[in-house]
This record gives structure tokens, C-alpha cells and sequence, in this order.
């Protein structure tokens, strides 16, 4: 008797150790199984944090830059002295050099006809003095060789325009050119007026256009 209770004993602690053994197990499979669970969890909360951060951060850019351009303020475009144009809408400009002729034609428009002399018209004559000594020296010029066509084609156009405006270089060479062209032009056109160029710029030639000025026979 007493060796059977002890067999039952022992098969009662085995089947004790075996449940503990296996309870055990349980519980680390199920801390097994619910570690990824969490990390799973934080994986998928902090990415979702992030990108919710720099949603906001993007949404508000913009409005600050709008802000910024509204209080940035935007320069006032200079006015330009206006030029006087004739009646008819047709003007004669007359230059030295043809480039020239061609940039102030882009500034003044169709209103003006732009013509170059190319350089000096008349000269001292090369075959004799060329100054009246019995006339207090009066200095005799002609046209210069080969600019008698250009001579011709001022004169045409100064016929068709309501007013001419002198504008060789604003020096003493430049002043006796113009003198020279207004000589032979006269006959075709009285109103004729002297500009300076002090610089080639769109504001230049309309602040020299706009205040024309007399020739100067004593320059």
C-alpha cells in the first residue's frame, strides 16, 4: 500500500511540474508575440508624428513668403521728360554715324526720320586759301567730294518734316558740323533746332529731345 500511494505521489508531482513547466512556456510565448506588437506600434506612431510636423511646416511657408512680397515695396518707374513731335507726326533727326542714327531710332519711334551725315558735309576748299582776306576773313566752305547725295537726301527729307533737329556730338567739331548742315538745309526747312547727346540712354535722348536748343555760331 504504502509503495502505490508513493507512485501516486510521484505521477502527481510529475503532472505538477509538467503544468508549471508548460505554463511558463505560455507566458514567454505571450511576451514573445506582443514585443512586436509595441514596436510595431512605435514604428507606425512616430513616422505618422514626423510627417504630420512637416505638413504643418510646408503649410505654413508659404503664407510667410506671401506676407514678405506684400510688404517688400515695389520701386515707382522714373518718368521720362516727353518728346515734342510735330503736327504731322514726322520729325528729322540728323546725326554723325549711321549706328547711332539706327539705336535712336529704336528710342524715338516712327514719329522721326533718323539720317546720318556721316561725319562733316563742307571743308575749306583744297585748290586755294579758302578765306576772303578782303572781307575780314570770311572762311569760304563747299561740299566736301561724295557728300552731295547725302546733302540731297536731308534736304528731302527736311522737306517733309515739320521741324529738324541737329545732333552731331556735342563738341566745337560737332557744333560746326551742325552749322553746316543747317547751311545747306535752310532753303528746304527754316525750323531747325540743335540737340545734345550727352549719353546714348533712353532717358538722355528724351531729356535732350525735350529741351532743343538754338545754334551757337560763336562755339
Amino acid at each position: 500500500m504504502l509503495q502505490q500511494n508513493m507512485g501516486i505521489g510521484k505521477m502527481a508531482l510529475g503532472k505538477g511540474v509538467k503544468r508549471m513547466l508548460d505554463s511558463t512556456e505560455m507566458g514567454l510565448s505571450v511576451k514573445k508575440k506582443t514585443k512586436p506588437a509595441m514596436t510595431r506600434r512605435a514604428k507606425t506612431t512616430e513616422p505618422g508624428k514626423k510627417i504630420a510636423q512637416s505638413s504643418e511646416k510646408k503649410a505654413t511657408k508659404p503664407a510667410i513668403s506671401k506676407k514678405k512680397e506684400s510688404e517688400v515695396k515695389k520701386p515707382k518707374k522714373e518718368k521720362l521728360p516727353a518728346v515734342k513731335t510735330s503736327s504731322t507726326g514726322q520729325s528729322l533727326l540728323v546725326v554723325e554715324s549711321p549706328a547711332k542714327a539706327k539705336t535712336l531710332k529704336k528710342y524715338l519711334g516712327k514719329s522721326f526720320s533718323v539720317q546720318a551725315s556721316v561725319g562733316h558735309v563742307k571743308d575749306l576748299p583744297k585748290s586755294r586759301i579758302g578765306v576772303d582776306i578782303a572781307h575780314d576773313f570770311i572762311p569760304e566752305y563747299e561740299v566736301i567730294r561724295g557728300k552731295a547725295k547725302i546733302i540731297a537726301d536731308l534736304k528731302r527729307a527736311a522737306k517733309q518734316a515739320d521741324i529738324v533737329y541737329l545732333a552731331p556730338d556735342p563738341d566745337r567739331e560737332g557744333e560746326a558740323i551742325a552749322w553746316h548742315i543747317a547751311e545747306e538745309l535752310k532753303g528746304s526747312n527754316s525750323n531747325i533746332k540743335r540737340v545734345l547727346f550727352n549719353e546714348i540712354t533712353q532717358r538722355g535722348v528724351a531729356e535732350a529731345m525735350a529741351h532743343p536748343i538754338h545754334l551757337d555760331a560763336k562755339r
